[in-house]
Protein backbone atom coordinates (compact mmCIF):
# COMPACT_ATOMS: atom_id res chain seq x y z
CA UNK A 1 0.00 0.00 0.00
CA UNK A 2 1.52 3.34 -1.01
CA UNK A 3 1.10 6.67 0.69
CA UNK A 4 -0.42 9.62 -1.11
CA UNK A 5 0.89 13.06 -0.14
CA UNK A 6 -2.09 15.42 0.07
CA UNK A 7 -0.19 18.55 1.17
CA UNK A 8 3.28 19.71 2.19
CA UNK A 9 3.96 22.65 4.45
CA UNK A 10 6.15 24.28 7.05
CA UNK A 11 5.91 24.95 10.76
CA UNK A 12 8.03 27.49 12.64
CA UNK A 13 8.38 27.34 16.42
CA UNK A 14 10.09 29.34 19.14
CA UNK A 15 11.43 27.75 22.32
CA UNK A 16 9.82 29.03 25.52
CA UNK A 17 12.20 26.96 27.68
CA UNK A 18 15.72 25.67 27.16
CA UNK A 19 15.96 22.72 24.77
CA UNK A 20 19.16 20.93 25.76
CA UNK A 21 21.83 23.58 25.26
CA UNK A 22 19.66 25.65 22.95
CA UNK A 23 18.57 28.91 24.65
CA UNK A 24 15.07 30.28 25.14
CA UNK A 25 13.84 32.21 22.11
CA UNK A 26 15.51 29.98 19.52
CA UNK A 27 13.44 29.55 16.37
CA UNK A 28 13.30 26.51 14.12
CA UNK A 29 11.50 25.69 10.88
CA UNK A 30 10.34 22.15 10.11
CA UNK A 31 8.37 20.20 7.55
CA UNK A 32 4.70 19.14 7.69
CA UNK A 33 3.20 16.45 5.46
CA UNK A 34 -0.47 15.46 5.19
CA UNK A 35 -0.70 11.82 4.05
CA UNK A 36 -3.29 9.19 3.24
CA UNK A 37 -2.88 5.50 2.30
CA UNK A 38 -6.00 5.28 0.17
CA UNK A 39 -9.41 6.88 -0.10
CA UNK A 40 -10.93 4.59 2.53
CA UNK A 41 -8.33 5.21 5.25
CA UNK A 42 -8.07 8.14 7.65
CA UNK A 43 -5.42 10.70 6.71
CA UNK A 44 -2.63 11.66 9.09
CA UNK A 45 -0.25 14.55 9.42
CA UNK A 46 3.38 14.31 10.48
CA UNK A 47 5.97 16.94 11.31
CA UNK A 48 9.72 16.97 11.85
CA UNK A 49 11.98 19.78 13.00
CA UNK A 50 15.37 20.26 14.62
CA UNK A 51 15.89 22.99 17.22
CA UNK A 52 19.16 24.87 16.84
CA UNK A 53 22.23 22.65 16.99
CA UNK A 54 20.57 20.07 19.23
CA UNK A 55 20.84 16.61 17.64
CA UNK A 56 17.36 15.51 18.80
CA UNK A 57 14.47 15.77 16.35
CA UNK A 58 11.01 16.93 17.39
CA UNK A 59 8.68 14.74 15.36
CA UNK A 60 5.29 13.11 15.57
CA UNK A 61 2.46 11.68 13.52
CA UNK A 62 -1.13 12.64 14.29
CA UNK A 63 -4.02 10.55 12.97
CA UNK A 64 -6.89 12.69 11.70
CA UNK A 65 -9.64 10.71 13.35
CA UNK A 66 -12.67 12.50 11.95
CA UNK A 67 -15.07 11.26 9.30
CA UNK A 68 -14.52 13.24 6.12
CA UNK A 69 -14.85 12.66 2.42
CA UNK A 70 -11.97 15.08 1.78
CA UNK A 71 -12.02 18.17 -0.38
CA UNK A 72 -13.47 21.31 1.14
CA UNK A 73 -15.97 19.54 3.39
CA UNK A 74 -16.44 21.53 6.62
CA UNK A 75 -15.35 19.83 9.85
CA UNK A 76 -16.97 21.12 13.05
CA UNK A 77 -15.82 19.85 16.43
CA UNK A 78 -14.41 20.86 19.79
CA UNK A 79 -11.46 19.36 21.63
CA UNK A 80 -9.48 20.08 24.75
CA UNK A 81 -6.13 21.80 24.21
CA UNK A 82 -4.00 22.53 27.29
CA UNK A 83 -7.11 22.12 29.47
CA UNK A 84 -9.32 24.50 27.48
CA UNK A 85 -12.19 23.43 25.20
CA UNK A 86 -11.27 24.74 21.75
CA UNK A 87 -13.88 24.82 18.96
CA UNK A 88 -12.79 24.18 15.37
CA UNK A 89 -14.50 24.79 12.05
CA UNK A 90 -12.71 24.33 8.74
CA UNK A 91 -11.64 21.82 6.11
CA UNK A 92 -9.30 18.83 6.40
CA UNK A 93 -6.03 20.68 5.65
CA UNK A 94 -6.92 23.41 8.17
CA UNK A 95 -7.74 20.75 10.77
CA UNK A 96 -4.41 19.02 10.12
CA UNK A 97 -2.57 22.33 10.72
CA UNK A 98 -4.58 22.81 13.90
CA UNK A 99 -3.52 19.34 15.10
CA UNK A 100 0.16 20.15 14.47
CA UNK A 101 -0.07 23.49 16.29
CA UNK A 102 -1.90 21.91 19.23
CA UNK A 103 0.57 19.01 19.45
CA UNK A 104 3.62 21.28 19.44
CA UNK A 105 2.15 23.81 21.86
CA UNK A 106 0.96 20.93 24.02
CA UNK A 107 4.50 19.67 24.62
CA UNK A 108 5.53 20.34 28.20
CA UNK A 109 8.80 20.28 30.08
CA UNK A 110 9.13 17.76 32.94
CA UNK A 111 8.09 20.64 35.26
CA UNK A 112 4.85 21.15 33.32
CA UNK A 113 5.74 24.36 31.46
CA UNK A 114 4.88 24.86 27.79
CA UNK A 115 7.99 24.09 25.71
CA UNK A 116 7.19 25.66 22.28
CA UNK A 117 5.15 28.45 20.75
CA UNK A 118 4.15 28.08 17.10
CA UNK A 119 5.01 31.19 15.06
CA UNK A 120 3.50 29.94 11.80
CA UNK A 121 2.10 26.80 10.25
CA UNK A 122 1.07 26.83 6.61
CA UNK A 123 0.75 24.70 3.51
CA UNK A 124 3.25 25.49 0.77
CA UNK A 125 1.18 24.21 -2.15
CA UNK A 126 -1.93 26.34 -1.63
CA UNK A 127 -2.00 30.06 -2.44
CA UNK A 128 -4.61 30.73 0.23
CA UNK A 129 -2.73 28.88 2.99
CA UNK A 130 -3.85 29.34 6.57
CA UNK A 131 -1.31 30.89 8.91
CA UNK A 132 -1.33 30.41 12.66
CA UNK A 133 0.60 32.49 15.12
Amino acid sequence: MSEKVLRRGVVEVETLRRWGRVPVGTRAVGQIVLLQHDFSSNPWVQYTLQIGGDPRLVCASCLINVFTRGGDEVIRLSRYVRGVLKPFEGNLPEYALSCVVDALEGEDTPSGYQRFRVIRAEWEDIASSRTTG
